[in-house]
């Protein structure tokens, strides 16, 4: 299964990024690769639902040649059917700062 999504959006500054998500049958493991304003540097993310929530993790060179960011978005359903995603990065995998904390509903 793959899924192919596009966003533009402020965050803070003006940004277009475009994902690719696909899904192996038999290991049920998630594949995302982000390309955005920086062409030459991908995100690239791969994980699991498992424990009540998808994780897909990875990461994507830094601002300095040698550098590496760090990815984790986290889904999590929510009791009310909503879901939310939370897009934590980090320069060395101790320290996680938010990038995005948005809530996605169902449309009627």
């Amino acid at each position: 299964m793959a899924v192919h999504s596009t966003r533009t959006g402020w965050a803070p500054v003006v940004f277009a990024a475009t994902a690719s998500t696909s899904m192996t049958r038999r290991a049920v493991w998630w594949h995302q690769t982000w390309i955005d304003r920086t062409p030459a540097a991908p995100c690239t993310l791969e994980g699991r639902f498992e424990s009540g929530a998808m994780r897909l993790e990875g990461q994507r060179p830094g601002a300095k040649p040698g550098d590496v960011q760090l990815h984790r978005i986290t889904w999590t359903p929510l009791a009310d059917g909503k879901v939310r995603q939370l897009w934590e990065t980090s320069p060395d995998g101790k320290t996680w700062s938010e990038a995005f904390d948005g809530l996605y509903t169902r449309t009627k």
